[in-house]
């Protein structure tokens, strides 16, 4: 591994993971894709990023 890489690891504040919110596999959204479905998930976390340092839109 290089270094900048586990420096990256090492040094992240933010969490490894993408929360999935429930509500998206209710059967009412069965007719969305997955892709829509990650994708939904990856702009809220990017939000709540955003709103816990300050940026508002």
């Amino acid at each position: 591994m290089t270094q900048e890489f586990l420096r990256f690891i090492t040094e992240s504040l933010s969490a490894s993971y993408i929360p999935f919110p429930r509500f998206l596999m209710e059967d009412s959204l069965v007719d969305l894709s997955n892709d829509v479905k990650v994708l939904y998930a990856l702009m809220l976390d990017r939000a709540s990023i955003s709103k816990v340092n300050g940026f508002i839109e």
